[in-house]
């Protein structure tokens, strides 16, 4: 019995474990997923693939064509698909807008808390996700992102 409480005591015990910084996580990210928005274009996937490749290029990068067969395929298995990767790229040009897929990845990799990246195509920057504002454009309603101040610098 003793030998149990002893077990149960160590189990219990916090560790004393450095918790991951942000660029931690990037950095021993090994998988990541690419969302696009329809703004900019399905049509450029695969150049926008290309382009995420070399900036991320420690990463092994999904897009929606390799990894889901259709539509219903993407709304039925994305919320468990996420779960297998370590972080999501968005990527963005300056307008910063996007569609209600992307919104619903972003807020599926949300609540499986992985580190979300804004990928902005036309700088070839990154910055960290940090919510959304719902506006207007040419008069329908519209989601823009927003971005944190600091952003990061390329991952090793």
């Amino acid at each position: 019995m003793e030998g149990m409480k002893q077990m149960i005591a160590t189990i219990e015990t916090p560790t004393n474990e450095k918790r991951l910084t942000l660029k931690d996580r990037i950095t021993a990210a090994k998988t990541a997923y690419l969302s696009i928005p329809s703004a900019i274009g399905q049509s450029r996937e695969a150049e926008l693939l290309k382009q995420a490749r070399r900036r991320f290029s420690h990463l092994r990068i999904g897009i929606f064509a390799g990894e889901f067969e259709s539509r219903r395929d993407w709304r039925k298995n994305f919320n468990s698909f996420v779960t297998d990767v370590d972080c999501l790229i968005v990527a963005v040009d300056s307008t910063r807008l996007i569609g209600l897929g992307v919104a619903r990845e972003i807020n599926a990799a949300k609540r499986a808390g992985k580190v979300i990246i804004l990928f902005d195509v036309e700088r070839n920057g990154q910055a960290l996700y940090y919510g959304y504002e719902k506006i207007e454009t040419e008069g329908k309603p519209a989601v823009r992102l927003r971005e944190r101040c600091e952003t990061l610098r390329k991952a090793a």
